[in-house]
């Protein structure tokens, strides 16, 4: 029943700690919590990116059995101690977000991985993470809430225990939520707290009966949560660096699904690309069949499917042969980078290289086949220009609606404008606008933005890309890139929304003169539906105004001349 550790370094500079153990069962005993030590010692001496705990079967804390040596009057046990030293030896590796774990964010959550049959034979396990949320030097017992002792009192199946838990420096604190969901968010006072929902398995959640895996994530995704873990076969220890608008934390989460694919269950703040196979796209979207497309556009074809109980569009790339597995996975991380909930959620990606043999003439020659997918969260209300080419004036959206998804749109170019490192979207248009199932718009298709860097205002490209329809003249002349790239695009689309989707030619092919004339006409057509189906029309008849007047500045013919996105921002709001 011999336990031991063994520690290897992943080619992206991940640690791996895997416990082992000689009849497959993993007793935590005070030898293993020794090896244990020593073994993150060992990891911390090293510039380690993260650590990934794991086991040769089982979850890591799966069949502990707590096992000690000492009296039991000893206030607290060399096991207690030693498993309050290891969790301090994880908080203090050196990884960017571990002064913020020991400073101001002082939010940690740990799902205490306890899966199977029953809770009670953890307690000394429980007791020493408690112990460590005491950063002084020397550990003291904290006592556990009154529920849960009384649960390992009473040795009651962890399959029971529908509860909470929430570990906070320096305090040890339990929540009993016997409500929905939404009385977690109610306990929790900011998104600056890392929260670590216990989740049993992929398909059954410990806090709430019939909300399943998929919508919690979806929840906590929405209200800017930060961290969701699960006890699957493996369990995951993480530290990440959140953005601006999120605290830096660790997320628990579990690396591999039951069935063995790559899967990382926290969208929110992850920069790490989620790989998932070809095989299980290929499942979800039964082999890509046409019954599963969605769209296809100039960079590949979209299709839909069910993966791990979510809703996602998988994004089949043609065409990307010339970017190689390194600059693939970069442009990856700048699409997990993006978090906001005005721009499509990316959930992962597929790249898969197969090199085959095939005669050509005389002899045999290598062929590499590329196959490359991206995968988003999947948006029911499909695309923008489907809505706007369908309509007429006695159907399609209300003002309301419209002035919605233009003030969104800005929302979200301009937190890509405003990011440390700006991104150019560069093909904004309808198109590449989806709708929710609320008609809440969030834009997509980044196939062709760059991250603008350095002082400059403005770069020149050797090669044109994008869609012409939507492109500024400084672009279709001169190659010229700049924030004001977007903020014309944007133009074109509010002139659309208004319009309909003839809206900009209308005004762009007219001289001066008849181009303000034919601005004026759709401004009383507005005005005339509005006042028939509003007892107060005035405000949003100033809002057709104030939307027309945006539309005309950006596609003004100067660059110079057209307004900041941010100051777009501010006039619809």
């Amino acid at each position: 029943m011999a336990t031991f550790c063994k520690v290897r370094k992943r080619d992206d500079g991940i640690y791996v700690l895997t416990l082992a153990s000689s009849d497959g069962h993993h007793y935590l005993t005070t030898e293993a919590i020794t090896q244990l030590k020593q073994a993150l010692e060992r990891i911390r001496s090293t510039k380690a990116r993260g650590l990934v705990t794991t086991t040769t079967s089982g979850s890591f804390c799966d069949g502990i059995n707590a096992v000690s040596d000492d009296d039991d009057d000893e206030p607290l046990s060399s096991l207690e101690r030693g498993m309050a030293e290891v969790v301090r030896l994880l908080l203090d590796l050196p990884m960017p977000t571990a002064a913020a774990v020991r400073g101001d964010a002082r939010w940690l959550g740990f799902v205490l991985a306890l899966a199977h049959d029953h809770l009670f034979v953890h307690t000394e396990a429980v007791l020493g993470l408690a112990a460590a949320a005491d950063t002084t030097a020397k550990p003291r017992r904290r006592p556990l809430p009154d529920y849960v002792v009384a649960l390992l009192r009473e040795k009651i199946p962890y399959a029971q225990l529908r509860k909470l838990l929430l570990l906070k420096a320096h305090v040890f604190t339990g929540e009993e939520l016997k409500g929905n969901w939404h009385s977690v968010h109610e306990a929790i006072p900011n998104r600056d707290h890392v929260v670590a929902v216990a989740v049993q398995n992929l398909q059954s959640v410990v806090v709430g009966d019939g909300m399943d895996y998929a919508k919690v994530r979806r929840t906590m995704y929405t209200n800017s949560c930060v961290a969701v873990a699960v006890t699957t076969t493996t369990t995951t220890m993480l530290p990440f660096d959140g953005s601006s608008s999120v605290a830096n934390g660790v997320t628990i989460s579990s690396e591999m699904t039951p069935s063995g694919e790559s899967f990382n269950s926290s969208y929110n703040s992850s920069t790490t690309p989620v790989d998932i196979s070809l095989a299980a796209i290929e499942a979800c979207t039964d082999g890509f069949s046409e019954s599963k497309k969605v769209g296809s556009g100039a960079y590949g074809k979209v299709y839909k499917g069910v993966y791990n109980e979510e809703e996602l569009a998988f994004k089949k790339i043609d065409g990307l042969a010339v970017l190689n597995e390194d600059q693939f996975k970069n442009e990856l991380k700048h699409l997990m980078s993006v978090q906001h909930r005005n721009i499509v959620r990316f959930v992962g990606y597929c790249s898969q290289i197969k090199e085959k043999f095939i005669w050509r003439g005389k002899e045999y020659v290598s062929v590499q086949y590329i196959t490359r997918i991206l995968c988003f969260e999947y948006l029911p209300g499909g695309s923008l220009d489907k809505h706007l080419d369908k309509e007429s004036e006695s159907d399609g959206f209300d003002w309301r609606t419209r002035y919605n998804i233009i003030k969104v749109i800005s929302q979200g170019l301009n937190y890509l404008h405003e990011l440390e490192k700006p991104i150019f979207h560069l093909d904004l248009k309808p198109a590449n606008v989806l709708l929710d199932e609320n008609m809440e718009p969030k834009i997509a298709d980044f196939g062709i933005s760059k991250h603008f860097t350095g002082t400059k205002t403005h770069i020149t490209i050797s090669k044109p890309t994008g869609t012409p329809r939507y492109m500024p003249p400084e672009y279709l002349n001169k190659l010229v890139i700049s924030n004001k790239y977007d903020v014309f695009s944007f133009g074109v689309m509010v002139m659309e929304i208004i319009a309909g989707p003839t809206g900009y030619d209308n005004f762009s092919e007219a001289n001066d003169q008849d181009s303000f004339k034919y601005i004026d006409r759709v401004y009383k057509q507005w005005e005339k539906r509005i006042t028939a189906k509003s007892h107060d029309p005035s405000a949003e008849i100033n809002q057709v105004k104030r939307c027309i007047n945006i539309a005309v500045k950006c596609l003004n013919q100067n660059r110079d001349d057209r307004p900041e996105i941010k100051a777009i921002v501010g006039e619809l709001n």
